[in-house]
């Protein structure tokens, strides 16, 4: 184990890495499991670096030819809080046995500069000699930093043979983590001399996990000599992994001075549980953020799963708004990745100006009033049209019953007889003209035509006689 560390009351942590020397053949890679821990009293973000600063033994290559990756360049620690950091190294193809490459990987305090630590890892291009007889390494490693909760994790362990002679071999799962399953096809196989192969590993990893690195512990046996031995642990390490997808209102039309519903939907893609993270959002422009305009903290988002929270804002002026959404601002809680890549989202949201009242403007009574005015207008003139016909017609009824009550008073007394008078003395007129019709009745000479009443006579004399029975009632 090799352990470096720097003291300091605020800041400070520790680079601990258990074997730091390893052999592998030419182009296969092996894996550095280096855990760090902030033993400062505060928050701290290590930042972390390599460099090939030693290539010795055998034929030395250009250090380009050799592969080295690290599957993260910094990590948000919380006081006490550690997290295992995997560096990765493959030996060049064409260098000889025993070429060591010396790697160096440095991490430094982005709070405090000063406090900088490094460990140095040593490769060596094998076969192993003397009595390392088996080897057993990871094989594809890299598919150990795409975990995902409730999904099994593949990948492979490699079993070299440095013996001359085949010799068969006995794969054991010495120990994990509770609720964890490991699968392999066989626990038994046989390898040439000088030879390897490769056994498929799987881990069937929860639904609900912690943020933790998880270990693995497997050994390689002899069947025929059980004192050709080796080991390997394999860390699994499960962060959560937050993701910002969508930013949209739900107002059907968004407009200044009303209150603007906006939802917001983001997700945990990681395997692991993210706890007290921070969703800020703020009313932007450009790069610049202008103001916050909601901020909440989420207790719990499992691995795996969507939430989608509902906020109201109240925009005043009508444009086009930037809404940034930030998640896990300063990665205050680890992430898998740490990037903001799936942290950050910004989304357009139109805001148009409210609907004005029709009020007049100055000279101008407006479309509407004059509308309205109209047809008030048309209104009373029908009524006062109404009215003056009424009064004419009642006017002019009282004038024309004037007129035959003073044409009735004109009318000889002769003339005001009742049917029966007319009747007897149209008939002696009759008789006095001293001719007979056919049937020996004498007809109407001409003095008694001319004598006969008009229509208009007659209705004037009806109008009179209504009159005088109406007065004889009374």
């Amino acid at each position: 184990m090799l352990l470096n560390s720097r003291a300091n009351s605020d800041y400070s942590f520790t680079l601990t890495c258990n074997n730091n020397t390893h052999i592998t053949n030419g182009g296969d890679p092996t894996g550095y499991y280096i855990e760090v821990k902030n033993r400062g009293t505060m928050d701290d973000t290590i930042l972390f670096s390599y460099e090939i600063i030693n290539v010795t033994g055998g034929t030395e290559p250009d250090a380009s030819e050799w592969y080295v990756r690290l599957d993260r360049e910094q990590m948000t620690l919380l006081p006490g809080e550690s997290v295992t950091i995997i560096l990765s190294i493959a030996t060049a193809c064409n260098c000889q046995e025993g070429t060591i490459a010396t790697v160096r990987l440095t991490g430094q305090s982005s709070n405090e500069p000063s406090v900088i630590l490094s460990v140095d890892t040593y490769t060596t291009r094998g076969p192993k000699e003397g009595d390392q007889l088996v080897d057993i390494e990871i094989e594809n490693f890299m598919d150990l930093s795409e975990p995902h909760a409730g999904k099994p994790l593949t990948f492979s362990l490699k079993v070299y043979n440095y013996q001359s002679v085949s010799q068969s071999y006995n794969l054991i799962n010495l120990g994990k983590p509770p609720d964890w399953t490991v699968e392999f096809d066989e626990n038994i196989f046989n390898i040439e001399l000088k030879s390897k192969v490769s056994i498929p590993i799987t881990l069937n990893i929860p639904a609900k996990n912690n943020p933790n690195d998880y270990l693995f512990n497997f050994s390689v046996k002899s069947i025929n000599d059980p004192t050709i031995i080796d080991f390997i642990d394999v860390i699994i390490t499960l962060q959560p992994e937050l993701a910002l997808t969508e930013i949209k209102s739900l107002n059907a039309t968004p407009t200044a001075g009303e209150p603007l519903a906006i939802e917001v939907t983001f997700s945990n893609i990681g395997p692991a549980v993210a706890r007290n993270f921070v969703l800020k959002l703020y009313n932007s422009s450009g790069r610049t953020q202008d103001s916050l305009i909601y901020q909440t903290t989420i207790p719990e988002l499992y691995g795996e799963t969507e939430m989608m929270m509902n906020f109201t804002w109240l925009p005043m002026v009508a444009k086009v708004y930037n809404i940034t959404g930030i998640l896990n601002p300063d990665f205050i809680i680890p992430e898998m990745s740490n990037r903001y890549g799936n942290n950050i989202i910004t989304s357009k949201i139109m805001v148009q100006e409210p609907e004005k009242p029709n009020i007049p403007k100055d000279g101008d009574d407006g479309a509407k009033t004059a509308d309205n005015y109209m047809v008030a207008g048309i209104g009373i003139t029908i009524f006062i049209l109404i009215i003056l016909v009424l009064i004419y017609y009642f006017t002019h009824r009282t004038g024309l019953a004037k007129d035959e009550e003073k044409t009735a008073k004109k009318i000889p007394l002769s003339r005001s007889f009742d049917r029966a008078d007319r009747s007897s003395h149209a008939h002696g007129r009759q008789a006095s003209s001293g001719k007979k019709d056919k049937k020996g009745r004498r007809g109407k000479g001409k003095k008694a035509r001319k004598e006969k009443l008009t229509a208009r006579e007659r209705a004037r004399l009806k109008a009179m006689e209504k009159q005088q029975r109406n007065r004889k009632r009374k």
